[in-house]
């Protein structure tokens, strides 16, 4: 009986091995020893590897597409800019050394694309020394602000 389940053990531990090498089983190979060496729990760690790469591909999203609720259809449809990667900035960096149209620029697409995510860069924004800048950012806030107070009011109702 312990034979036949070690004979068991053993095939299965091979059919992962080969799994691997041609490529159709996507598990790491430091888990070939636990594959190998734990006659029940090595390959179970493959499936739940297995498992946790078919099912992990939702994981691997930029966090930038929940944010603006884009569909992974739409997200992978937007083509890139030829620009150069080093020419991307940090949003506190346009704000603080940026030119006034570079920090009205930002500012207009942060309220279109809706401003709860950038209250941080808000805040920054509303210290600004340019007065249409300050502006839209205090304007943004605010908004912000009864939106959060409306909601608060709302759930105090029910």
């Amino acid at each position: 009986m312990i034979l036949l389940l070690m004979l068991i053990h053993l095939v299965l531990a091979l059919a992962a091995f080969g799994g691997l090498r041609a490529g159709r089983l996507h598990f790491a190979p430091s888990l070939l020893p636990a594959l190998f060496l734990l006659p029940l729990w090595g390959p179970m760690f493959v499936l739940v590897s297995e498992m946790h790469y078919l099912g992990g591909e939702k994981a691997d999203e930029e966090p930038e597409s929940r944010r603006f609720d884009i569909t992974d259809e739409v997200y992978r449809s937007i083509n890139m800019e030829s620009g150069s990667v080093s020419e991307v900035r940090p949003i506190e960096d346009v704000l603080e050394t940026g030119t006034p149209m570079q920090r009205r620029r930002l500012l207009l697409s942060v309220l279109h694309s809706g401003a709860s995510p950038f209250v941080r860069s808000l805040k920054i924004a509303g210290v600004n020394d340019d007065t249409e800048v300050v502006h839209y950012a205090v304007t943004a806030l605010v908004e912000l602000r009864s939106e959060y107070a409306q909601k608060l009011a709302d759930m105090e109702e029910k």
